[in-house]
């Protein structure tokens, strides 16, 4: 196993970038409450002890005080984080009666913050007074809202979605007043704004296309100049001046820096090393701050001054030499397939293809703890973003609707036939819908996989929309997963397929399992038994009480490492 690996979630800056916030991890350790500042000469880090949820939210002030939520049963606790000799303290400041809470700042300094709570389909504002006092509810709207905006003149800018609809609206947090956000319509959705100038970032339908613009002085528009960047687009913060406003691009499996001028309609890219940003950000007087992370650093703090293109991050937490990898593209049998790869497949004794679950998702050339177990074990990887990732274009995202198992599947049989070779030990896994996509694989061409391991995986689209929660039927109902294709290889169904694999399979799923529920992987093990499969030798099924929906870390890593290390003969046909 590689060495100890802090991880950082859910990051928070204050508004100037003088300090941040995030939930850090130690391996399988509790998740902990982290505080940088950067005031000095060098960052300073602080951490508070204690177990917090991954539900926390956080919200970091200007004075470096950071207030964050602990989730209950039906109720948040707001907890204030402040500066002590030996790190941070914390006090409980009061409790709000909702279970689900976010914190944004206030435009009014006589509050901490405000706080906005969701419960049957409405939503509630309160205003969070700093000397612990009980809180003062401002607003109570219907529908849900999202944003929370500054806007010019003390107001804030949410989008309220309301039956099916949403419409960027304006709040006075101090009366509750609510109006429509001038320079917007009905269906767009306010991402960012900069009270400076007034000017505010839309994404809105124009000509039947989903396209980024911007809103000033009551005119929103609509300009070219932002649907030539190829990639996704992302607003991620305005400059002090309000003039500048800092784009992040998910262009394949990289992320890129782009400032875009809107009063000169330029755009112009800030050069950054390969790797991915985070979502949070800050653009203060010593540029623009945000999360950032590469193959071979675990996440941090990057600086960048787009003014110079100097580039800082924070001092890493060890000396440990992670694995590095690259992005390299292979030939597909519909145009290339670009996939991040850790080692040499080409000369590897042990090559595992791993799949992202989603599946609108893609792998990407940020830091990943599973990718450096496997290379710390010599294990190649190549994980290709097949047809259906994110990243790469609209007709490449779309080519899965209505068609699981399609040219995704055709993708991932044609790169493992290019990188199958005698002596190899050619491995397949995934997770979810990776899952799902890595036992076809191994249904499809048994021949050529030694191992599959599936985490968490489903059967079919069908028979997960039998078993889903509300959240997996709607997006199975957009994607169009329900549809099976049935060609010469046989109905994308895992069920009636499994009696084909060969390979070595390891199964894994967790009891608590939320999003596919644990009877998917049951009725895999009982229809493989009753294909005469047996169970520890042609296949392993792991089923943990606790773990979620990911279960890659920790004891099961560690299983995981020794199911593919382990060298043993295949499942007779």
């Amino acid at each position: 196993m590689p060495g100890a690996i802090l991880t950082r979630i859910s990051f928070s800056f204050a508004a100037d970038g003088r300090h941040a916030a995030c939930l850090a991890r130690q391996d399988d350790g509790p998740l902990r409450v982290e505080r940088w500042s950067f005031t000095g000469p060098a960052p300073r880090r602080a951490t508070l002890d204690g177990g917090r949820s991954i539900w926390t939210q956080l919200l970091t002030l200007t004075d470096g005080r950071i207030l964050f939520t602990r989730p209950g049963a039906g109720h948040n606790r707001l907890v204030l984080a402040e500066p002590a000799a030996d790190g941070l303290a914390e006090r409980t400041l009061l409790t709000i009666d909702c279970p689900s809470v976010r914190l944004i700042a206030s435009p009014d300094s006589r509050a901490l913050a405000l706080a906005v709570g969701t419960a049957d389909e409405r939503s509630a504002i309160w205003r969070i007074p700093g000397d612990g006092s009980a809180p003062e509810r401002t607003a109570e709207l219907p529908g849900l809202l999202t944003g929370g905006h500054p806007l010019a003149g003390g107001g804030l800018g949410f989008n309220q979605r309301l039956d099916g609809m949403v419409r960027p609206i304006a709040l006075d947090p101090r009366t509750g007043a609510v109006t429509p956000l001038p320079g917007t319509a009905p269906g767009q959705h306010l991402l960012l704004s900069a009270p400076g100038t007034g000017r505010l970032i839309l994404a809105g339908t124009a000509g039947q296309r989903l396209r980024l613009g911007h809103a000033e002085a009551g005119q929103p528009r609509f300009p070219g100049v932002l649907d030539e960047i190829d990639g996704s687009v992302a607003p991620m913060a305005a400059d002090p001046t309000g003039e500048d406003v800092a784009l992040r691009v998910n262009h394949g499996a990289r992320s890129r820096l782009m400032v875009y001028t809107p009063r000169r309609e330029r755009i112009r890219e800030i050069p950054i090393p390969p790797g991915v940003i985070g979502h949070a950000c800050a653009w203060g007087a010593r540029g623009l701050r945000f999360p950032f992370s590469s193959p071979s650093r675990p996440g941090g703090i990057a600086t960048v001054d787009p003014a110079t293109g100097r580039w800082e991050t924070t001092p890493a937490d060890d000396d440990h030499a992670w694995a590095d990898a690259r992005a390299e593209s292979f030939a597909g049998p519909d145009g290339p397939i670009e996939a991040v790869v850790y080692g040499d497949p080409r000369r590897a004794r042990r090559l595992l293809i791993s799949l992202h679950g989603g599946p609108e998702a893609a792998t990407q050339l940020g830091f990943d703890p599973f990718m450096q177990a496997m290379a710390g074990a010599g294990i190649a990887v190549v994980a290709p973003n097949y047809r259906g990732s994110t990243g790469y274009g609209a007709a490449h995202q779309r080519a899965l609707t209505g068609a699981w198992g399609g040219p995704d599947l055709a993708d991932v049989r044609e790169l493992a036939r290019q990188l199958a070779r005698p002596g190899l030990a050619l491995m397949v896994h995934g997770t979810s819908y990776g899952a799902y996509l890595a036992l076809l694989a191994a249904c499809a061409d048994p021949h050529l996989w030694s191992h599959c391991v599936a985490v968490s995986p489903f059967l079919s689209g069908p028979r997960l929309y039998e078993e889903g929660a509300p959240g997996v039927r709607a997006l199975l109902d957009r994607l169009g997963g329900r549809v099976v294709i049935d060609d010469r290889l046989g109905p994308r169904d895992v069920a009636r397929l499994c009696d084909r694999i060969t390979a070595r399979l390891l199964i894994v799923h967790a009891r608590d399992d939320e999003v596919i529920p644990v009877g998917q992987s049951r009725e895999l093990r009982a229809r493989l038994l009753s294909a005469g499969r047996r169970e520890g030798r042609d296949f392993v099924y792991s089923e943990y009480p606790t773990g979620g929906h990911d279960l890659l870390s920790g004891q099961a890593m560690e299983s995981f490492l020794r199911f593919l290390l382990a060298d043993g003969p295949k499942s007779p046909r």
